[in-house]
C-alpha cells in the first residue's frame, strides 16, 4: 500500500503526530518517490523521482513540521537547516576539506551537509560509497 507523508486529496495521512503541513499542489506522490526537501521559507518543496521522472511539490510547511511528520521514517534525515534527505535515493558522498554533499540518484543534484548535521550523516553514510 501506498504512504502519503503529507494529505493529499482528502487521504488522511497516518502518522503519530498531526500533520500541520497543508498541499498546495494536487499531486499523489507516495513517500518513498521524495528524494529531498527543501526548505523556501514557510514552504516546504518535496523533489520526487517516479517512473523515470523528476517531479517537485509543493505544501504549506515549516522545515520541523516536515522534520517531526518524518520522525518515525528512519531513511529521511535532516541534513542542513533547509534540507531533508531520503537515504535511499543518495547515490554517493563528496567530501572535502570545508564541504560535504551528498548526491543525489537519477539527477545532478548535490545537497550541502552543514556541520551541525554532520555527525550524523556521517553514521548514515557508512554503506555509501564515498567519491572524493
Amino acid at each position: 500500500s501506498w504512504q502519503y507523508l503529507f494529505p493529499v486529496n482528502d487521504i488522511i495521512t497516518p502518522t503519530p503526530v498531526e500533520n500541520n503541513c497543508l498541499q498546495t499542489v494536487e499531486n499523489d506522490f507516495p513517500i518513498h518517490t521524495i528524494q529531498y526537501i527543501k526548505a523556501d521559507k514557510n514552504n516546504i518543496h518535496q523533489h520526487h523521482y517516479q517512473d523515470g521522472e523528476h517531479y517537485t511539490d509543493i505544501s504549506r510547511c515549516t522545515m520541523n513540521q516536515a522534520e517531526i511528520n518524518m520522525q518515525t521514517l528512519p531513511h529521511f534525515v535532516r541534513c542542513h537547516n533547509s534540507f531533508i534527505v531520503n537515504m535511499q535515493h543518495v547515490d554517493h558522498h563528496k567530501s572535502r576539506i570545508r564541504t560535504n554533499k551528498l548526491c543525489i540518484k537519477n539527477s545532478n543534484v548535490e545537497i550541502p551537509v552543514s556541520k551541525k548535521f554532520k555527525d550524523v550523516i556521517n553514521k548514515r553514510l557508512a554503506p555509501i560509497p564515498a567519491n572524493r
